[in-house]
């Protein structure tokens, strides 16, 4: 299987599925590839990603857009 073939799944499960295509990438993509780079592979016209999809402290000051490795993502942002 090609690499592209597996971004080509994810993102095909993941519209039928209403969440973040990067949810359904292997843990070798996850623990290799920090968030932002792997999501810039989809170019999703909407981002549904949550803060607890890349494994972040569920907390109301923290949004996508303030995510960082530092305040605990197990995903790298």
């Amino acid at each position: 299987m090609r690499l592209g073939d597996r971004f080509a799944t994810a993102r095909h499960g993941a519209l039928k599925a209403g969440i973040c295509p990067v949810l359904l990438l292997d843990d070798f993509y996850t623990e290799h590839w920090d968030f932002g780079t792997l999501c810039r592979e989809f170019g999703c016209k909407t981002c549904v990603a949550e803060p607890e999809d890349m494994g972040c402290p569920v907390s109301d000051e923290v949004t996508v857009d303030s995510l960082t490795v530092e305040e605990g993502c197990e995903i790298p942002f």
